[in-house]
């Protein structure tokens, strides 16, 4: 996109390189909001097909990194992605832009993937 510099880039790489290293450890979880839900529904996608996804994430598909506004997490920063997938919906191929939500907590010595969002791009609040 264009938007990062190289250094910020790198920062990015960093978080999802540690966000990568957690998967096969099943060390990440989907919030279930209306939102992800109904998107869920339309799509039918099982964890392992979401994570799959998550993986193919690049720094250049980061469109913003935020505070956490979670009181109990405020030093994890909001990493803040838009992703074209192709998603076979009932038999037919769709091209989708996903807009993903997550972010890194630290709990009992382990970390932990928390993706907030996981839904078409354009059903979220600016």
């Amino acid at each position: 996109m264009g938007q990062w510099t190289e250094e910020k880039l790198l920062y990015i790489q960093a978080f999802l390189n540690r966000v990568q290293a957690l998967f096969p450890t099943n060390q990440c979880t989907f919030k279930s909001s209306e939102k992800n839900k109904q998107f869920d529904h339309k799509y039918n996608l099982r964890h392992a097909d979401k994570v799959e996804i998550l993986k193919s994430i690049t720094p250049d598909d980061c469109v913003k990194i935020q505070p956490n506004d979670n009181p109990r997490y405020p030093k994890a920063e909001v990493f803040v992605f838009c992703k074209d997938v192709d998603l076979n919906t009932y038999g037919e191929d769709e091209l989708v832009t996903l807009y993903i939500k997550e972010y890194l907590i630290e709990q009992n010595n382990m970390e932990m993937v928390v993706v907030i969002s996981f839904h078409e791009e354009g059903l979220y609040e600016p």
